[in-house]
């Protein structure tokens, strides 16, 4: 690894590499539109009303009705950021005429909610909530505008359990680098590599 992948890795950049490696970034090349929605702060205390503003982006310039939304789950930092950071998205969106969309994760950024509801459940939920409301909003009928989640590391978990516990909201979902249920101390790493050993 050289010095500068290092430097990345590390988030040690200074500042002039940082602008020279954002710069013509998703941002600048696919202006969002940003907007916000309105999310309960606890999805699942139905005696609690309480609700906080999720910032969103979204790009249509490609997108035809009735074609598929690409949503990318967000993870710890803000929405600009990950929507900067994945231009595969767009790619995708052009060639398919999709819809890309990115909601802030609660807690981060400036979608801020107590601590205490800082939860992959209480965020898989948000999400599910958003993407009934905008397909509604969008006036989708049941088999049109197929939604496709997509994001990385735990982003891409976030994808995968989404699947799981939301089968009926997306039609497919891609959780790229997803360590999902691989946790340091819990003995699986030591009895996978065991396992491949033996074979």
């Amino acid at each position: 690894m050289g010095v500068l992948p290092l430097a990345i890795a590390s988030g040690l950049l200074p500042l002039s590499w940082a602008a020279v490696l954002t710069a013509g970034g998703a941002l600048e090349r696919y202006p969002p539109k940003s907007g916000k929605v309105i999310s309960f702060v606890d999805n699942f205390d139905f005696t609690n009303t309480a609700t906080f503003e999720q910032r969103t982006m979204t790009f249509e310039d490609w997108w035809e009705p009735t074609n598929p939304i690409l949503f990318f789950f967000g993870g710890e930092g803000s929405v600009e950021t990950f929507y900067n950071a994945s231009g595969a998205v767009f790619e995708h969106a052009q060639v398919l005429k999709a819809l890309v969309v990115f909601l802030e994760h609660r807690s981060y950024g400036q979608s801020i909610v107590p601590l205490h509801t800082l939860t992959i459940e209480q965020a898989l939920a948000d999400t599910a909530w958003f993407l009934a409301g905008l397909r509604s909003r969008l006036g989708c009928r049941k088999r049109e505008c197929p939604v496709i989640t997509l994001s990385g590391s735990y982003g891409g978990m976030l994808v995968a359990w989404f699947r799981q516990k939301y089968p009926h909201l997306t039609a497919g979902g891609i959780a790229s680098s997803a360590p999902i249920d691989f946790y340091p101390q819990d003995g699986r790493q030591e009895a996978g590599l065991l396992k491949k050993r033996n074979l």
